[in-house]
């Protein structure tokens, strides 16, 4: 059985950790968390994990479940931004 992580491990964080046990750092564990880190941040990871969820059930011709009813909005919504992606101000 595959998770999520099944799906986006191979394509930056493996290749990471081998990289840095190749350079025998005397906390290896620490330096990959923190690169992790690092990728999670560069790559926007927790931006798209939501919809590659919705992928791979819509693949599976599974329908995503529906919000509970009582369901609360976030706390801190994401504010509304002038530009795309490509901008400042639009991580």
């Amino acid at each position: 059985m595959y998770d999520i992580a099944d799906i986006i491990k191979f394509d930056a964080i493996v290749p990471k950790a081998f990289e840095i046990a190749a350079q025998k750092p005397p906390e290896p564990d620490r330096v990959v968390r923190l690169a992790c880190r690092d990728i999670f941040r560069r790559t926007k990871l927790t931006e798209r994990i939501i919809p590659m969820i919705e992928n791979v059930l819509a693949a599976g011709g599974i329908e995503p479940p529906k919000p509970d009813k009582d369901m609360w909005a976030p706390a801190i919504p994401e504010p509304d931004t002038l530009g795309d992606p490509g901008h400042r101000g639009k991580g």
